[in-house]
Formats: structure tokens, C-alpha cells, sequence
């Protein structure tokens, strides 16, 4: 049986929704993608800052897909 982790950890999440309406010129972010954040298991939040600086919030299971912890 897995443990199951409460704290926030890195995980591998591939974007599957993007809801943000605007972004920064020469963001990363594109959707069906597949990046390296810091997700919050009590929240169901992946936290992830791409190379602009510009800070990304995406819901597990809904705008993103949790693939494996790192």
C-alpha cells in the first residue's frame, strides 16, 4: 500500500486547462504539456512559476493532471 503524502511535494502535472486570461509575453505554458510544481494535497493545488516569472495556480483534476510525485 502507497503512503499517502498530506505535506506539499513536487509532482510531475500535465496542464489541461489554461484559465488564466492573460499572460506574459513568452510564457511556457501550454496545454497538454507536462511541468514540474508543487502540489498541495489539501488544497488539490498545483503551484508552478514558469521561466517569465509569472506564477501559475492549477486544481488537480480539473485544470491539471497529477502524473507522479518527483
Amino acid at each position: 500500500m502507497e503512503k499517502v503524502i498530506n505535506d506539499p511535494h513536487l509532482v510531475i502535472f500535465e496542464v489541461k486547462e489554461i484559465t488564466k486570461k492573460t499572460t506574459k509575453t513568452g510564457s511556457t505554458i501550454i496545454k497538454g504539456e507536462r511541468f514540474v510544481g508543487e502540489y498541495h494535497p489539501k488544497k488539490s493545488k498545483v503551484f508552478f512559476t514558469d521561466v517569465n516569472g509569472e506564477e501559475w495556480t492549477f486544481t488537480a483534476g480539473e485544470s491539471c493532471i497529477i502524473i507522479e510525485k518527483v
